[in-house]
C-alpha cells in the first residue's frame, strides 16, 4: 500500500510539469511547438514580440509576428495578423479576447487607443466601433425586436469589459444581465390580522400603500430592492360579554423595506418571475385609538369613550417577503405585480398580506 502511494506521487510529479508545459506553444510554419518557456512582454511590446527563454543556457530568443503565426502563454492566445493600428497597416500580435463558433474578437492597445477587431466565420478583419458593433446589433434585435430602435442605456461600447459582458449575455440568454438601476412608483392594498391580549380571536383589518421604489442590480440575478411608502391602516372590533366594547384604531406611517431580490430567467415572452425578502422599518406619523364601553346592568346602562395613544409603537421593525412577476413593456420599462407578507415585531403582532403594482419610470 505504501509503495503504491509513493509510485502514484512520483507519477504525478512527472505528469504535472508536462501538463504545464502544454499550456504554452507557438505555431511556426504551420507546425505546433509545445513545451516552451515563453515570456510575455510588458506593455505595448507584447503585441510585437514574444520571448522564449532556454533554461539550459539561459539564452533568450525573440519571435515576431513575421516569424510565428500564433502563440499561447499565461492562458492568453495571440495571433499574428495585418491590422490597421498606430496609423498604418502592419503585422502585429492581436490578443484573442473572445472565440466562438461564428465570431472571434481581438484586442490591440497602445498609449493612445484601445483597438478591438472582429472576424465572422474567419472572414475579413473589421474594427469594432460604436457604429459597427455586432454585439449591439445582436442585443437590439434580440431584446427589442428591431435594430432601428437603439437601446441607448444598453449600448455595448467597444471595450474589453463590455465585449465579455455581451458574450456572457449571448451564452446564458439571461436578459436580467441587462438590468440597470431602476426607480418608480407603486401602490397596493391588503388585509392584516392583529392579535390583542384582550380579544379572544384575531381581527381582519385593511391597509393601503403608496410610495416610491429603487432597484439596484448587484450580481447577475440578484438586486437590492428598497422602498419608501405611506401606509394607512385601520381596524375595529366589537366584543360582547358582561360589557360591550367597540374599538377603532387608525395609524398613518412610513414603511421602508430593504429586500434582496432574485430574478429568474424569463418564463415566456416578456415575463420574469422573482422572489424577495428582507427587513423593514416602520415609523408612525400619526395614530389614534378610541374605545367605547357600554356597561349593562339590571338597573342602568352607561357609555364611556376613551382616547388612547400608543406612543411605544411609534417606531417598530418587521420582516417583508414575497414573490412577484415582472412584465417588460420595453427595454427600459416594466410593470411589476407583487404578493407580499409582512410580520411586524410590536406588542400587537401584525401580520399583513397585500398585493402591489408598480412601474419603473
Amino acid at each position: 500500500m505504501k509503495k503504491s502511494i509513493i509510485t502514484t506521487f512520483v507519477l504525478l510529479l512527472t505528469i504535472f510539469p508536462a501538463l504545464q508545459a502544454q499550456e504554452t506553444y507557438i505555431i511556426k510554419n504551420d507546425t505546433l511547438v509545445t513545451g516552451l518557456n515563453l515570456i510575455l512582454a510588458s506593455g505595448r511590446k507584447k503585441y510585437h514580440e514574444v520571448i522564449e527563454e532556454k533554461r539550459k543556457n539561459n539564452v533568450l530568443k525573440i519571435y515576431t509576428p513575421n516569424i510565428i503565426s500564433e502563440f499561447h502563454t499565461d492562458n492568453k492566445t495571440f495571433v499574428s495578423m495585418s491590422s490597421p493600428v498606430d496609423g498604418e497597416e502592419q503585422k502585429v500580435f492581436l490578443y484573442q479576447l473572445v472565440k466562438r463558433d461564428s465570431i472571434t474578437v481581438y484586442q490591440y492597445a497602445n498609449k493612445e487607443k484601445n483597438y478591438l477587431f472582429f472576424r465572422k466565420n474567419e472572414g475579413e478583419l473589421k474594427e469594432i466601433t460604436a457604429q459597427n458593433n455586432p454585439y449591439s446589433t445582436y442585443i437590439n434585435e434580440k431584446y427589442e425586436g428591431n435594430s432601428t430602435h437603439p437601446i441607448n442605456s444598453y449600448q455595448i461600447r467597444p471595450t474589453p469589459q463590455s465585449i465579455r459582458f455581451a458574450e456572457k449575455l449571448i451564452y446564458t440568454q439571461n436578459r436580467n444581465l441587462l438590468s440597470h438601476i431602476r426607480y418608480g412608483i407603486w401602490i397596493g392594498g391588503g388585509i392584516s390580522t392583529i392579535s390583542k391580549s384582550t380579544i379572544p380571536k384575531e381581527n381582519t383589518n385593511t391597509h393601503l400603500f403608496a410610495g416610491l421604489f429603487l432597484n439596484i442590480p448587484v450580481y447577475t440575478y440578484f438586486s437590492v430592492h428598497s422602498e419608501i411608502s405611506f401606509m394607512q391602516e385601520a381596524y375595529s372590533y366589537h366584543y360582547k360579554s358582561s360589557e360591550t366594547i367597540d374599538k377603532t384604531f387608525n395609524r398613518k406611517s412610513l414603511f421602508m423595506p430593504i429586500m434582496l431580490r432574485y430574478s429568474f430567467n424569463k418564463i415566456k415572452g416578456n415575463f420574469i418571475p422573482y422572489i424577495q425578502a428582507g427587513p423593514s422599518t416602520h415609523f408612525a406619523l400619526k395614530q389614534k385609538e378610541e374605545k367605547q364601553f357600554l356597561s349593562i346592568s339590571d338597573e342602568n346602562a352607561s357609555i364611556e369613550e376613551l382616547p388612547v395613544s400608543e406612543k411605544s409603537n411609534f417606531f417598530y421593525s418587521g420582516i417583508s417577503s414575497g414573490t412577484g412577476l415582472e412584465y417588460k413593456l420595453s427595454s427600459q420599462h416594466s410593470v411589476f405585480l407583487d404578493v407580499r407578507y409582512i410580520h411586524t415585531f410590536i406588542t400587537n403582532n401584525n401580520n399583513i398580506i397585500y398585493v402591489t403594482i408598480s412601474v419603473n419610470l
